[in-house]
């Protein structure tokens, strides 16, 4: 390649440096240790022993999982204190859910004997249901029908009967729900009516379902994904196949051990970060053997031997590595700190994953291919004094045009990212909620919509006020409870349930509401913060209350994610901001690169808002999406400044630093890009589930 001269200056040129000698770093230990034939036998061997006791574990970490959102939230939370006070004991059955058996003739309305015939067919299910854990029954069954006006809608043809699950454990949930549905098709299929089982505890069946497959699902379509794209890059079939074996090696390891962390550290784990863990490990995986095979590549151009090719490629490629890994590593620490046990639990499984890519690409990529040799590149294998990267090509011009222009471009680009970040601005976000979860036909969200075009919503979702207070004012707390949530525009009934006395002798009453509108809309959604605080001003002053229910639990949840989002944020950029400056023993270099970051993060998120939001007209963005969303731009994307800085760095101790960096953009350009694309196509693999 023919030298790059530094175009700022007209001095005559600076004696050479001297390049550092770095033989007894830990890169080159690491490359002597790997780049022989004894140490690719133990790498190998190591490998395969580890693979054989994790990967076994990878279908017990399933089973593991919890999808409930309930189940995240922080023992502080309000809606969290009421679930545990029923599941102690205030409630009769402990920790339960409605499920709602919903009906609709088939055409014109539910005539009495029609009524009669479904009041028959209910009292099969129940009795077929009798034996089915987790089942608690139908309460309201010996008084339905009931009142014509209560029983049917307001247009004639829907009825609803309530049923009671035992919602402490999901499996139990599912299993329940799932006997139901048959039950319910069994004896009513019969009739003339449409069916349904709706209801709190039908939509956590669903999620459990759903999310049951999701790693199997999103394993094999990252696979295939990734593949294609590596043979598109490469277009050799066996160096495509390399880093898809790493990468699966990588999640063997990674699934296994998480799951043995789950108790010791517990872990409350979701089928969600099973998933974005699978597609991280995938992505940063491949990520890191795209940076050593274009270097391993250059190399084979440079030299004969193999060996000493892939030595050079590990001494070079480690500290970029490493820096990539840590920085991911010390960014997922930060959500150590995040209130809702689904993103807190996360940090640990995500440094788990990113461990295990880092440690497969830096020791089985290595082995793999020096075991393959140049063969792995056919049919363009390389050849000693070819044509290494970055000698031509758009990634060669680009450098050299940013060389010459740099003010231009940087202004530029500076612009279009500005002007994508007022999407940000620009779009009304509006609150998700359980209903916005799936974006497939789910019989659950189904239900619910017929009720809202036929039916009182509220019962959908009861909530429950828990109330305590001295024995003395347990009698003036109640009445001002029920008086509250009566005088509230958001609630139609008001119904005092059970109570107890504890151990300290006070006593602790519970108060059933429904809500006047569909219970997971905004309207009601901000209708608790309201109630709350009217509780605060009515009851006495030895009485306290909590709001808890669905639709209190969506909205701690909501809480939860705005105040985590605005702990990472700055967690994170702090945590980048000082191992950078540790990495580069630099000040200014590490704030340039954070800048890009940030305005990366803005003008992702400005896109996503007008594409997802403006044009496909989805309800909004969740907050803790856009979590999601910085994390893995700062976390990652910083990966891609790290690759072009570290070899800027490199090179910088034999040239200027602005021929070294037209150098490094040149030579990584094209890695950066690949890395991106796959890494990009690997999250791309999540938009296959029927989740919004």
């Amino acid at each position: 390649m023919p030298e790059l001269r530094d175009r700022t200056s007209s001095a005559p040129a600076a004696k050479e440096p001297r390049r550092r000698d770095r033989s007894d770093r830990l890169p080159a230990r690491l490359a002597r240790t790997i780049a022989t034939r004894t140490g690719i036998s133990v790498m190998l061997v190591a490998w395969l022993v580890a693979i054989g006791l994790t990967a076994p574990l990878q279908p017990k970490l399933q089973s593991s999982t919890t999808n409930e959102s309930a189940k995240f939230l922080p023992a502080s939370a309000e809606s969290t204190q009421v679930a545990t006070a029923l599941a102690d004991g205030l409630a009769e059955n402990g920790e339960t859910a409605p499920a709602i058996i919903l009906m609709r003739a088939e055409a014109g309305k539910l005539a009495p004997g029609l009524l009669a015939d479904l009041d028959s067919a209910l009292r099969e299910v129940d009795a077929s249901m009798g034996s089915v854990e987790g089942w608690l029954g139908m309460p309201t069954l010996e008084v339905w029908p009931g009142p014509a006006t209560a029983a049917v809608g307001v247009d004639g043809t829907t009825t609803e009967v309530p049923a009671v699950v035992d919602a402490s454990d999901a499996d139990t949930v599912l299993e329940v729900v799932s006997e139901l549905r048959d039950s319910v098709s069994a004896e009513l299929g019969g009739l003339p009516v449409e069916t349904w089982v709706t209801g709190p505890a039908a939509i956590n069946a669903d999620a459990v379902e759903v999310f049951g497959s999701i790693d199997l699902t999103l394993l094999a379509g990252t696979s295939i994904l990734v593949l294609v794209l590596l043979l598109v890059i490469y277009r050799s079939p066996l160096i495509a196949l390399v880093p898809l074996v790493a990468a699966f090696s990588a999640y063997a390891l990674a699934a296994g051990v998480l799951y043995l962390l789950i108790d010791p550290l517990d872990l409350v784990v979701s089928g969600q970060t099973t998933g974005i863990m699978t597609v991280l490990i995938f992505g940063a995986t491949t990520n890191y053997c795209l940076l050593i095979v274009a270097r391993y590549r250059d190399e084979l151009v440079r030299s004969d031997d193999r060996m000493d090719a892939m030595r050079r490629s590990v001494t070079s490629t480690t500290p970029a590595i490493l820096a990539s890994g840590g920085t991911v590593i010390a960014s997922m620490l930060v959500l150590l700190l995040a209130d809702l046990q689904s993103t807190s639990s996360l940090g640990p499984a995500l440094i788990i994953g990113i461990a295990a890519a880092m440690l497969s690409g830096m020791t089985l990529l290595p082995a793999l291919l020096v075991v393959l040799g140049r063969r792995a590149f056919w049919p363009s294998i390389p050849r000693v004094g070819g044509r290494a990267s970055g000698d031509s090509g758009p990634w060669r011009w680009l450098a050299g045009a940013i060389e010459r222009h740099p003010n231009r471009w940087g202004a530029a680009t500076t612009a279009l990212l500005v002007v994508m970040s007022l999407g940000f601005v620009a779009v009304d976000n509006q609150q998700l909620s359980d209903l916005d979860f799936f974006t497939g036909d789910v019989e659950s969200i189904a239900g619910i919509r017929v009720i809202e075009e036929t039916l009182p919503p509220g019962a959908l979702a009861p909530g429950t006020v828990v109330l305590e207070s001295g024995e003395a004012a347990a009698g003036e707390a109640l009445d001002a409870a029920i008086g509250v949530l009566e005088a509230s525009s958001a609630v139609a009934t008001a119904t005092p349930g059970p109570s107890r006395t504890l151990a300290d002798g006070r006593v602790q009453q519970a108060v059933e509401f429904t809500m006047d509108t569909n219970p997971w809309s905004e309207e009601a959604l901000a209708a608790i913060p309201d109630l709350r605080d009217g509780f605060a001003d009515a009851l006495p002053a030895d009485a306290g209350a909590l709001v808890g229910g669905p639709t209190a639990q969506q909205h701690d949840i909501a809480a939860a994610n705005r105040r985590d989002l605005g702990v990472i944020i700055p967690g994170v950029l702090l945590s980048i901001t000082l191992l950078l400056m540790l990495l580069l023993r630099a000040l200014v270099a590490p704030l340039v690169l954070l800048g890009t970051v940030i305005v990366s993060f803005t003008a992702t998120l400005g896109i996503v808002f007008v594409l997802f939001v403006g044009v496909l007209g989805h309800p909004g963005v969740d907050p803790g999406t856009i979590t999601f969303i910085f994390l893995f731009t700062a976390a990652l994307g910083i990966d891609y400044n790290i690759f072009l800085a570290a070899r800027i760095r490199e090179d910088a101790e034999t040239i200027p630093t602005r021929a070294a960096t037209s150098r490094a953009l040149a030579t990584t350009g094209g890695v950066i890009t690949s890395a991106g694309v796959i890494l990009a196509g690997t999250f791309l693999i999540l938009a296959v589930l029927p989740l919004l």
